[in-house]
């Protein structure tokens, strides 16, 4: 009986350990750096007022990509989500967050989609000006939460009346 519970125990130890490895290895790649032409593209597209503190592949991916950083103003980061958004090489941006430093300077991160590389390709050839689909305009919510100012991309959580 007690071979049994020790044989058990044994099996749970290894099972913990290799799962402690599995999610070693996948936090490892979910936060892997961007390759430099990524990076490098990404920050020509910025204007001078804004800085680009990391840029890495989102959950293993190589074709999503997770923007952090930082800049002057709110309008630096609209007129960089602008750029983005109409660029030959990357779609989809999608603001995440944007909150004040101790500065009162914004942060933001930006979750990015690489195009396909067909797109990339039909993007670089010449197009009818009039066949170009307008991209949609982008919502921000200023929102209060714990006491805090943040702008972010989803509606502000419901104010429970309780507490005010």
């Amino acid at each position: 009986m007690e071979t049994s519970r020790r044989a058990v125990s044994e099996v749970r130890c290894s099972l913990l350990a290799m799962a402690i490895l599995l999610l070693i290895s996948v936090s490892a790649v979910a936060a892997a750096l961007a390759p430099d032409e990524v990076t490098t593209a990404l920050k020509q597209l910025a204007p001078d007022t804004l800085m680009l503190d990391q840029v890495e592949f989102v959950n293993g991916s190589e074709q999503k990509f997770l923007i952090i950083g930082r800049a002057d103003t709110n309008a630096s980061i609209s007129q960089y989500l602008r750029a983005l958004d109409t660029s030959a090489s990357f779609q989809k941006p999608d603001l995440l967050q944007i909150s004040m430093d101790a500065n009162g300077h914004p942060r933001f991160e930006i979750m990015i989609e690489r195009k396909p590389m067909v797109a990339v390709e039909a993007a670089t050839n010449t197009v009818n000006p009039s066949l170009v689909v307008k991209p949609k305009k982008i919502t921000v919510y200023r929102c209060t939460i714990d006491g805090h100012e943040v702008f972010q991309s989803l509606p502000c959580p419901a104010v429970n009346p309780k507490t005010r």
